[in-house]
């Protein structure tokens, strides 16, 4: 919450205290004067105006203008921007009439200046802030002024000379302490931040924002008193602050008081109705605010229809939104539809209306999931009714909303679905649209021939249209050319656009027509005149910024002006739009990431990771690599890892703890498609015909059960899918011999020709150290030759037991030379790093392996250091499975013969036969006896019992152990890679022969597994062959069966690398259960049964082949 309104404080923020100026001492002007010393500028402007009809005195037209100035702010502050324009333009011109009245003086043009930049007039700012220090070079402000207008982020922005040059020449600026802190604090430097902000109080302990900037510091570190008694002085100077009074009730909450947490919200909404996107946050972590009614009451005595025949407030919210002003109009939309549904005559023509503006609303606020429901169910009343006129476009902005989402595959969906509407009812007047979307969808899929296509259909039908959709049928056209590298055909259509565009009577520089020049002109090389464009729409782009800091378009305007900045060698800039792209991306995560469906936040994430890729590439090779930049790529490397596995976690920890009656019916039907789901990928064509499967259908019925099951706002407040912070919070939680290592997997950024990855790949090293605060990093910068001819001579090494004498030296030896000191590691694995067991890399100068160096452990993430895991208990459940009898109908010939057991591997090469694995019988058996001698019960299931229906039914135990085939297949890139891993369970050659695919099939995919009841199993032993492979997701991790395990609540997995020895297996296990019991953790007795084990197995294919992965 508190990162919420980080935002708005990358505005300036310029005050005057009550002594910036001082005043002659008559009585009306004194009166004046403690009113705006009490920073009651309403009676304050009415008081110096009552002085100055009086007496004429400048002084008092100085406090006119200041006072104006602090209203607006104020009204800015609440988000009333009409009300705040007018403020602003009001004390412009008073600061005119001041200026014309003595034009030398230097405070005048100073205070003009600043109206100036309020009224969005930079320029004419500039030259009375320029005067001003020209004509009195020891002004403090004048520098402090220009400084604002310095187009800098970060520490460049700190460390500029004039912020210097103001504080030495004027120690009481105030402001410029409070900016300072405000820098500090987005750089995530607390320390310097809290002190800025205390010596801007020091100096005027009224400032209201200073205290509110101090109280989000305090919230990051979790202060709970610093941060109530900041909000509250916050609130005494500006009592109606809504922010304030927002995070105030934040503070409440998380100190148990609802009830004064309710109240102080109700206020904010009051005061502020934008604050309501904001409550759905808390909703998510304090479901009992469910349980309250936030909205606006209405008087019982009012008719749901208005004087017009309307529907009551319909009217007002429609002009509320059509002057943008979204929260307001979405507050009476809200009592709109409530107030009709319950109207006797309700017409569903009205009805739908109604939430088609809701949708528009929440679209244009970048609440895309709230866009959605609203034009879903006013899709759904236009079928039931049969209102044929509105299914196009209903369907129409459904596909634009999962477009601006990221989620292309349901927005061509929808959009074909709105083309059969139109065809369907001859509307072939929106033909032109519906060809436009889905050429555009299209095309941002990567399907760039049928992109071209539907946009030559839509430039045809252009001719019939306006010039103005003209133009834009040749800018689509043109960007789809650019997408499949046509550059001639680009350049040509972008001529044609503008001969027509040029031709309308327009005003201003249109966004889409300029920003398709933008994009074509930086594919063709020519970055100024990319540039020269950019610029005309810039100010647009900052208004959505300002206004909706989520909304999609501002990634690609942030992404394009960032390519184009850097081929102009401004470094700077780019960095800053960088910077800018990377915060609308964290306010997308926040927001819209936890609502969206599963294959919405897939795709959503590798489109953001990409992003945050490039924005490693320019730290590296564009700027200088400090602990600012690293603290940078690290924050953002914990927020990208495991987003999709945290979000899937939360999800099932959700579910667990839910006592929803609705939440858990839907979870029932979600379950159930997702089990069919399963079944279905064994399934051909022909058999899914038979059994009336549609997978594109399912799996739109599973995401749209997914999604409502996270509107119902039942989120659990333990996992978060974002958190801040999470640099210092890890290393504050190391010891001084420990150390946490995130490896980063990017690709080299080519920021030329419209930008494009290359073939260069990096690993990064982020290493934070216990008995050291900075981040030290190791870049390997021989990624395509680790991922290749490295890797090959790895595994060759392991099947063929050669020594390996390189891997050692490329993998782990430049990452090691930075533990001095350190004998525990935290490891969080990137690309290859997830395909190699490290314990096994052979150092020839010590002639030890790591495993003999120091205790290494496999973390999902580095943030997986933060999470609260209880210790393995002494005693408890452990849940044995092995021995399946895979082929039912010839059960009776399985061998039991553990002879030649030695050579047999948990490996196979056909489902028509899978090879007997007697050893797991033994293994289990074995595992039975040890734990029958000690505290631990078990519950053993081998043979015909050993089925997917009992492992489903398992309820958290202590321990599961699962020792069977397992399997990995490659899949494509769009398919979920969960359904093509898993293990086989009885009855799978069985039912695979007989195609019989009704109930259970004896194949418990990873798909299914991450549903199993795990929720306080401390370890999950996989005992079969290449339990740990799966497809890599680069800074997502292992989509397999290790990831479905730790989803479904799992402290721990261990899992293997490559195919396992049946007979060494059985060994390395029994012995890691005989250590358990005496053991400090799961952890050091797994490592010391390995060791045992390499103690008579001196190669690491029959020691090294099982990992452990989480805490």
């Amino acid at each position: 919450m508190h990162q919420t309104f980080k935002h708005f404080f990358t505005l300036l923020i310029v005050t005057f205290s009550s002594s910036t100026y001082l005043f002659a001492q008559s009585d009306p002007l004194t009166i004046a004067q403690e009113y705006f010393g009490a920073l009651q500028y309403e009676q304050a402007v009415d008081a110096f105006e009552k002085a100055y009809a009086v007496n004429g005195q400048s002084e008092a037209l100085i406090g006119m203008i200041q006072s104006h100035w602090e209203m607006g702010m104020r009204y800015q502050l609440n988000d009333q921007m009409t009300a705040s324009q007018q403020q602003y333009n009001r004390g412009l011109q008073l600061a005119q009439q001041l200026v014309a009245s003595d034009a030398s003086n230097v405070e005048y043009r100073l205070l003009r200046g600043l109206l100036y930049l309020y009224n969005g007039r930079t320029d004419q700012a500039r030259v009375d802030y320029e005067y001003a220090r020209i004509n009195d070079p020891n002004n403090g402000r004048a520098y402090y002024y220009l400084w604002t207008l310095e187009p800098l982020q970060g520490m460049a922005k700190i460390n500029h000379p004039y912020a210097t040059q103001a504080l030495q020449l004027d120690p009481t600026l105030y402001e410029l302490h409070q900016e300072l802190g405000a820098y500090y604090s987005g750089l995530g430097m607390t320390e310097q931040a809290i002190e800025q902000y205390n010596l801007a109080l020091g100096i005027e302990p009224k400032s209201y924002k200073a205290h509110l900037s101090l109280g989000q510091v305090y919230w990051n570190l979790g202060d709970l008193d610093r941060m109530r008694t900041h909000f509250e002085q916050s609130l005494v100077y500006f009592p109606d602050f809504g922010y304030a009074q927002m995070l105030l009730a934040g503070v409440e909450l998380m100190s148990n008081q609802t009830t004064t947490a309710v109240s102080l919200i109700k206020q904010a909404l009051k005061t502020n109705p934008k604050m309501e996107m904001y409550l759905s946050m808390y909703k998510e972590n304090y479901p009992i605010l469910n349980n309250y009614n936030f909205k606006y009451k209405t008087h019982a005595n009012e008719k749901p229809i208005d004087a017009n025949g309307y529907p009551r407030y319909y009217q007002e919210a429609i002009t509320y939104a059509q002057e943008k002003r979204y929260v307001e109009a979405l507050n009476l939309l809200h009592q709109c539809h409530d107030s009709y549904q319950n109207y006797a005559q309700n017409q569903p023509a009205w009805s739908m209306s109604i939430l088609s503006w809701m949708s528009f609303c929440y679209r244009e606020l970048g609440y895309s999931a709230n866009a959605i429901q609203m034009s879903k169910e006013a899709l759904a009343l236009s079928k039931t009714y049969n209102i044929t006129t509105d299914q196009a476009s209903l369907a129409a902005n459904i596909g634009t909303i999962y477009y601006g989402w990221g989620d292309y595959p349901n927005a061509i969906n929808y959009a074909n679905e709105s083309l059969n509407y139109l065809q369907q009812y001859k509307q072939s007047e929106q033909l032109y649209d519906a060809y436009t979307n889905l050429g555009v969808y299209y095309r941002k899929w990567g399907k760039t021939d049928s992109a071209v296509y539907y946009h030559q259909l839509a430039l045809k039908l252009s001719h019939k249209q306006e010039k103005y959709n003209q133009a834009l049928a040749y800018k689509e056209l043109a960007l789809s050319y650019s997408t499949n590298d046509e550059m001639k055909k680009a350049q040509q259509n972008i001529d044609s656009m503008f001969g027509i565009y040029n031709q309308l009577d327009s005003q201003g520089y249109d966004p889409a027509i300029y920003m398709g020049a933008v994009l074509v002109y930086y594919k063709l090389g020519e970055y100024r005149k990319a540039n020269e464009a950019i610029l005309k729409v810039a100010d647009h782009f900052l208004t959505i910024q300002q206004e909706s800091p989520m909304h999609p378009t501002l990634i690609e305007f942030a992404a394009t002006y960032t390519g184009i900045s850097a081929n102009l060698n401004e470094i700077q800039l780019a960095h800053t739009n960088l910077e800018s792209l990377n915060y609308t991306l964290i306010q997308q995560i926040k927001y819209n990431f936890p609502v969206m469906s599963e294959q919405g936040k897939l795709i959503f994430y590798r489109d953001a990771s990409e992003y945050f890729e490039r924005f490693n590439s320019f730290s590296l090779t564009h700027t200088q690599v400090n602990q600012v930049v690293l603290n940078h790529m690290l924050e953002n490397q914990l927020l990208k890892r495991g987003l999709l596995f945290n979000d899937a976690s939360r999800f099932n920890q959700m579910m667990a703890q839910t006592d929803n009656h609705e939440a858990n019916q839907l979870y029932e039907k979600l379950i159930a498609h997702k089990n069919l789901m399963a079944r279905s990928i064994t399934l051909n064509a022909t058999d899914l015909a038979e059994r009336d499967i549609n997978t594109t259908h399912l799996q739109q019925q599973i995401d749209s059960l997914q999604v409502a099951i996270n509107q119902l706002g039942i989120a659990s407040q333990q996992t978060k899918t974002y958190e801040e912070g999470l640099v210092k919070r890890i290393q504050s939680q190391l010891e001084p011999n420990e150390a946490a290592i995130e490896m980063i997997r990017l690709r080299s950024y080519d920021f030329r020709l419209g930008g494009h990855f290359t073939d260069q790949v990096y690993y990064v090293a982020l290493i934070q150290k216990g008995n050291s605060k900075d981040i030290e990093y190791v870049v390997l910068d021989n990624g395509q030759y680790m991922e290749g001819n490295a890797y090959t001579a790895y595994t060759n090494s392991i099947v063929h037991e050669i020594t390996d004498t390189k891997s050692y030296m490329t993998y782990w030896q430049p990452i090691q030379q930075k533990l001095q000191g350190i004998d525990k590691v935290y490891f969080a694995g990137d690309g290859v790093y997830h395909k190699l067991n490290l314990n096994t890399l052979y150092h020839t100068e010590t002639e030890q392996y790591v495993i003999d160096e120091l205790d290494l452990r496999l973390i999902t993430s580095t943030r997986d250091i933060l999470k609260k895991t209880p210790k393995l208990p002494r005693s408890g459940n452990v849940f044995l499975v092995g021995y399946p009898t895979y082929d039912t109908s010839t059960a009776d010939n399985q061998s039991t013969n553990t002879e030649s057991e030695f050579i047999t591997t948990r490996a196979f090469t056909t489902l028509n036969y899978l090879t007997p694995l007697p050893g797991t019988l033994t293994e289990v058996k074995a595992i039975e006896n040890i734990l029958d001698k000690s505290k631990w019960s078990t519950t053993v299931h081998t043979g015909p019992e050993a089925n997917e229906a009992n492992i489903k039914s398992v309820s958290s135990p202590t321990i599961l152990h699962i020792a069977t085939h397992g399997y990995f297949e490659e899949s494509q890139k769009y398919d979920n890679a969960l359904l093509y891993s898993g293990l086989f369970l009885t009855g799978a050659v069985t039912n695979f022969k007989n195609k019989n695919h009704v109930g259970e099939d004896g194949i418990l995919t990873a798909y299914e597994a991450m549903h199993l009841d795990l929720q306080k199993t401390h370890m999950v032993v996989l005992s079969a062959c290449e339990t740990g492979m799966g497809r890599i997701e680069n800074g997502e991790g292992v989509y397999g069966l290790q990831r479905a395990f730790l989803i479904a609540g799992a402290r721990a997995v261990v899992m293997s690398m490559w195919s396992v020895n049946d007979q060494t297996t059985m060994e390395l296990m029994s012995n890691f259960y005989r250590l358990l019991e005496d053991a400090k953790d799961k952890h050091t007795a797994f490592r010391q049964a390995q060791l045992d084990l390499k103690s008579q197995y001196a190669n690491p294919k029959y020691w090294g082949a099982f990992n452990t992965v989480g805490k």
